[in-house]
């Protein structure tokens, strides 16, 4: 089956009625009595032209041709809806389109007409019975199937007994359904298939993948008919989802081109095509050429899924086993950024990756949460969506399912979630779809019954924890013309100092989105060639949860009377010894400097309004003093440099908060000169 496997192995992977099944590779019964329909004279030959025009399609056992041979099997349907063959087919065909349910109640006619018809009729039935979650009926025609001891059901021993597992874990999580809201974005979806949403972490801007006719390069894919994939993008204004735009060259060629991951800034793009991954990074508000990523990720497998981390520097992917599609049998695996490209990839460990499929892989922006789809652990069949953590020892949390309504019985695959874990995306074929699949949101509520969630047991429900993190979020402008700037921001650990994270504004509108998670001491640094080095200090707690926080930041020109205060210097309370943490700040006001040999500064020293005046005057020209004899210590010419203490004579904040008194007390630099 070639149907979009060329492109993002989407369309649920491995069409529901596979699930590695040898089943599928056999002779399909049921041949369709010509005789049947010539009780019905009026029309008979309209009816059996159907009829015959269907098996062209039916008979190739190609799925993706099923919707075609359905719509001739339902013009014959009109003339005999009692012909057990046909009934039969149509339901074989309607489990390949987005109306699966609706094959229960071709099949069960069948059944009830000739349950003789094929030997794979119970087979389907079950298929159609778990679909409609009726799992103990589902189960009673797998044991049938499975008695007959034909040749189908021979070689189908494995796949039955999974599916009993899935009837089993089904009916676990439909007991246990989780509050969440699933709608279709129908501002954004179209008639053709649209799938694989990726997302800022702010969730303000989407790209997905689509076959719609208005693509770029409007070229057709003789597999299957649709246009070739083409990357589309929208944003989120006014509450809505906007009518996406085609992103556009070089990204989209003449090709097929699919999303597959975006970063958390929406800065880096990684797209599939060919069985392997490719990466575009945006500068200046302009997207490189996509190239394929260097080092230990791609290989003559089929490389079809990834995510990064909230840092930028893992990347997570799905590997498969065989360069054929239908043989990947998909695992998870990592590798790392280095200086020459990205490391060689580790498989993640067995109480993740499974002996069956596993698929579409998200990172949450707190940087420890995993989000995959899985065919395997406790499905309640096809592909489901599980969560997993990080430990602190570095090993993984044992996953846990979604839960239904999320999950089905179904294929749900290609899931992201917002950074504040409220608002997740994914693709699927429901009967509210367009096309075959749409792009659905999924709002996660507060449980109903809090003690009915916790009571269930662990490897069956999740509810989507809130992340411990914060999503720093603003807009950089100039401080005079207020033009926007594209700087570049830069996020060190302060505690270990060193360099986690780089991002660029949007030049735009000067947007910036950085995610923080909790746990660290974070200085956040604003640069611009020709402005003053601007700096925040953000210092986060564990056990914090989420907090959304909006910083809009405006940068000085580096002129003579340009203020800057130091943000990340740190004393301990009465004391003028820099801090060992202090020293991303002092290495980048030492950059600066070197950077332009002509400048000088004034370093002063600031404090709040409590306590004795001269003390204060004191302390703050100690400080001052201490960070002049930093810079000196690292090579900047002394006769570069003044400090002066002011104590409280400047404030910039009410001394009557203790947010404003904390504020007070800074070091600031001043270009003299």
């Amino acid at each position: 089956m070639k149907l979009l496997r060329q492109t993002i192995q989407f369309l649920l992977a491995v069409i529901f009625l596979t699930c590695n099944s040898n089943v599928y590779a056999q002779k399909i019964y049921a041949e369709i009595d010509q005789q049947t329909f010539k009780k019905e004279k009026e029309g008979f030959a309209e009816a059996w032209k159907s009829v015959k025009n269907g098996n062209k399609y039916f008979d190739t056992g190609n799925p993706a041709l099923y919707a075609d041979a359905l719509q001739q099997y339902l013009d014959a349907y009109r003339y005999n809806s009692d012909d057990a063959a046909l009934n039969y087919r149509i339901g074989v065909c309607k489990l390949s389109t987005k109306n699966k349910a609706e094959a229960l109640q071709n099949l069960e006619k069948a059944n009830k007409v000739d349950s003789k018809i094929s030997p794979l009729l119970p087979y389907y039935l079950a298929k159609a019975q778990m679909l409609n979650l009726q799992f103990d009926d589902a189960e009673k025609n797998l044991n049938l199937f499975a008695t007959s001891k034909t040749d189908e059901a021979k070689a189908a021993t494995a796949e039955i007994k999974y599916l009993k597992e899935c009837c089993k874990n089904g009916k676990i999580l439909v007991q246990n359904p989780i509050n969440v809201n699933i709608t279709n974005i129908t501002q954004i979806n179209s008639e053709y298939p649209d799938y694989c949403p990726v997302i800022t972490a702010d969730g303000s801007t989407m790209y997905f993948t689509s076959r719609r006719k208005d693509a770029s390069e409007a070229i057709i894919d003789k597999a299957d008919g649709l246009n070739y994939e083409d990357i589309y993008t929208s944003k989120f204004e006014n509450n809505q989802w906007q009518q996406p735009q085609n992103i556009g060259n070089p990204i989209n060629t003449k090709d097929h081109d699919a999303t597959v991951a975006l970063s958390s800034d929406g800065n880096s793009l990684i797209t599939y095509k060919a069985g392997d991954l490719y990466i575009s990074q945006r500068k200046k508000g302009k997207w490189s050429n996509p190239e394929k990523i260097v080092g230990g990720i791609n290989t003559t497998a089929i490389e079809n899924s990834a995510c990064f981390s909230y840092d930028g520097n893992t990347i997570f992917f799905i590997r498969g086993k065989h360069p054929d599609p239908q043989k990947s049998n998909g695992d998870i695996y990592m590798s790392k950024k280095t200086k020459n490209g990205w490391s060689q990839a580790i498989k993640l460990p067995t109480n993740i990756n499974t002996k069956y499929d596993e698929d579409g892989v998200f990172m949450l922006a707190d940087g420890k949460t995993l989000y995959f789809s899985s065919k395997g652990h406790n499905s309640m069949g096809g592909y489901d969506i599980f969560k997993t953590e990080l430990q602190p020892n570095g090993s993984w949390s044992n996953p846990t399912n979604l839960g239904y309504p999320i999950n089905t019985p179904d294929d749900e695959v290609y899931f992201v979630l917002s950074a504040d874990g409220k608002t997740g995306y994914y693709s699927a074929a429901k009967p509210d779809s367009k096309g075959y699949t749409d792009i659905y949101k999924i709002d996660f509520l507060p449980p109903k019954n809090e003690e009915k969630i916790t009571s269930t047991p662990t490897d069956s429900v999740v509810i989507a924890s809130t992340p411990e993190m914060t999503l720093l979020t603003g807009k950089v402008h100039d401080c005079k013309t207020t033009k926007p700037l594209d700087a570049v921001i830069e996020i060190y650990d302060n505690n270990n100092k060193s360099l986690i994270y780089t991002t660029e504004t949007n030049p735009d509108d000067g947007k910036y989105i950085a995610p923080l998670p909790a746990g660290k001491n974070y200085c956040i640094a604003i640069k611009l060639d020709g402005y003053m080095y601007h700096s925040e200090n953000i210092q986060l707690q564990k056990g914090m949860g989420f907090e959304l926080k909006n910083k809009d930041i405006c940068l000085q020109k580096m002129e003579s009377g340009s203020i800057a205060t130091l943000n990340n210097l740190f004393f301990d309370t009465d004391k003028y010894e820099i801090k060992p943490e202090s020293e991303t700040e002092i290495n980048a006001i030492y950059k600066m400097l070197m950077e332009n040999p002509t400048i000088k500064l004034e370093i002063s020293g600031h404090t709040d309004n409590t306590g004795n005046k001269e003390h204060n005057i004191t302390l703050s020209k100690n400080r001052a003093e201490a960070v002049k004899n930093k810079l000196v210590e690292k090579g900047i010419a002394a006769e570069r440099l003044t400090f002066v203490g002011k104590g409280d004579q400047n404030p910039i904040d009410d001394n009557n908060t203790p947010e404003g008194r904390a504020k007070n007390r800074r070091v600031e630099i001043k270009i003299v000169k």
